[in-house]
């Protein structure tokens, strides 16, 4: 599976207001930081000044071959993929258990529910049956 992919960059005129941006990016130093990352991240030799990784950057682009992800990057981001893809499959299966084991739980409560229902409601009908049967019946008298 070994591929090399080619970055296309697209330039924006987005305007970026300075509150969206975090603090670190607006200083001399993090933008000289993101620069050199990008240097590093595409195998170009690292620059000591922003406007000479600047020009790195731009002249790697407008070469012929472009921006290039090295291979052993590329290497990287699958292996980190294949880990996360194994991951979140572990985090479903127990996710999926704990959820079986909570519907078993609520299925269990439902029928003892259900079970005390029916026997408090034949308990009602058995104490009705019994009053009607002894209203209609006529008093009897002791027998001395």
């Amino acid at each position: 599976m070994a591929s090399t992919f080619k970055i296309v960059i697209k330039h924006t005129n987005d305007v970026i207001r300075k509150s969206s941006m975090p603090s670190s990016s607006m200083t001399k130093s993090g933008q000289i930081h993101q620069e050199s990352a990008q240097l590093a991240h595409y195998g170009i030799p690292l620059s000591t000044t922003k406007q000479a990784a600047k020009a790195a950057l731009l002249e790697a682009y407008e070469s012929e071959q472009g921006l290039i992800v090295p291979q052993h990057i590329l290497q990287c981001e699958e292996r980190l993929r294949a880990q996360y893809r194994a991951k979140e499959a572990r985090l479903l299966e127990e996710e999926e258990e704990r959820w079986r084991k909570q519907c078993q739980q609520e299925e269990k409560q439902r029928v003892k529910r259900k079970r005390q229902e029916d026997d408090l409601i034949a308990e009602i009908e058995e104490a009705n049956a019994s009053k009607k049967k002894h209203k209609g019946e006529p008093v009897m008298a002791p027998v001395i």
